[in-house]
This record gives structure tokens, C-alpha cells and sequence, in this order.
């Protein structure tokens, strides 16, 4: 009997990496289609791999590419969680001038932020044992995240596979509404390519 129970879980474990060997080919061919009906150009055989570098390929400005609603809604939550907790941020320094404020609202905050800038006082101690400066340096680490975070989506022309110049800042439904339009009109193309 608990021979049997082996072979049984040998046999499983072989169809499950059966299964798992199709569904990497058939990620890997959906992306060679891609490729190949984005028209890119192909310089050598497409793989997937985890060494994949998009910075060696000089594509510095964005590592999203700007195809999807998902990544509307990725790049703007990390930008407007940014911006929150930027506001987070001025809030517990203003309530570090008042004597007694309330704690229901400063606990939270010292929760929230003071792990944050506390990596930064140990960086810039303080002046005269009351001035703290280190606020400043955790205000532009911070910015720099978030206008990081403003540059992460990117729009890729269709026809070349290149990035396209940033253009004015536009509404997300806007920009949602010519994507799926794209997207229809690439499968008209497709389809219409078949037949």
C-alpha cells in the first residue's frame, strides 16, 4: 500500500511538470507572437529569462510599458500613495511644534512616518540638540521617488515597437479610450490578415 502511494505521487509530480513545461511554451510562444505582431524588430531569438535587462536595451525612461489599464492604475497608486504619504509627512513635523497635541492623531502619524525619518536623523543629527534638519533631506529622497513614479508609464508605438515622446498630460479615460480603440483596431487588422 504505501508503495503504491509513492508511484501515485511520482506520476503526479511528473504530469505537474509536464503541465507547468506547456504552459512556459505557450507563454513563450504568445510572446514571440507578439513580437511578431508588433512588428519589432528582432535582432535574435526572444526568451524568457529573469537576466533580462531593460536598462542595456536604452530604454532608461520607463520600465512599465503603457499597453494596459493595469498600468494606469499601478503607476498613478505609487504616485498618489507618494503624495499621501508626503502629506502624512508634514503633518506629524507640524504637530512636532505644539506642546500637546492630540495623541488619537499623533500615534497614527508616528506610526507611519517617524520609522521613515528616523533613517534620515541618524544621517543629519540635530543642530543645537533642538533644530532638526533632517526632515529636509527626508522631503527630497521622497520627491524623488514620486517624480520617479510620475515617469514610470511610457507609451510604445505600435508600428516601430519604440518609445514615444512623452505628450501633454492628458485624462486616464481619455487615454484608456484610444488604447482599447487600438486594440480593436489591431484586431480588425488580424483578422482581417487571416481571412
Amino acid at each position: 500500500m504505501h508503495l503504491s502511494g509513492a508511484v501515485d505521487i511520482k506520476t503526479r509530480m511528473s504530469e505537474m511538470r509536464g503541465a507547468a513545461r506547456r504552459a512556459l511554451d505557450g507563454a513563450r510562444a504568445r510572446v514571440v507572437d507578439a513580437a511578431s505582431d508588433r512588428a519589432m524588430p528582432t535582432t535574435g531569438a526572444i526568451t524568457l529569462s529573469r537576466a533580462h535587462n531593460p536598462l542595456r536595451h536604452g530604454k532608461f525612461a520607463a520600465m512599465i510599458p503603457g499597453d494596459s489599464a493595469v498600468e494606469v492604475v499601478i503607476t498613478s497608486g505609487i504616485f498618489s500613495t507618494l503624495n499621501i504619504y508626503n502629506t502624512l509627512l508634514i503633518g506629524r513635523l507640524i504637530l512636532t511644534w505644539f506642546p500637546n497635541p492630540p495623541r488619537q492623531i499623533v500615534y497614527p502619524l508616528a506610526t507611519l512616518c517617524d520609522p521613515y525619518l528616523n533613517l534620515f536623523r541618524g544621517i543629519i543629527p540635530p543642530i543645537g540638540g533642538t533644530i532638526d534638519l533632517s526632515p529636509i533631506l527626508a522631503f527630497t529622497v521622497l520627491n524623488v521617488f514620486t517624480n520617479t513614479a510620475a515617469a514610470l508609464p511610457c507609451e510604445i508605438d505600435p508600428e516601430t515597437g519604440e518609445m514615444k515622446a512623452p505628450e501633454k498630460a492628458r485624462g486616464i479615460g481619455a487615454k484608456f479610450r484610444e488604447r482599447v480603440e487600438l486594440a480593436r483596431a489591431r484586431r480588425a487588422a488580424k483578422e482581417a490578415k487571416a481571412q
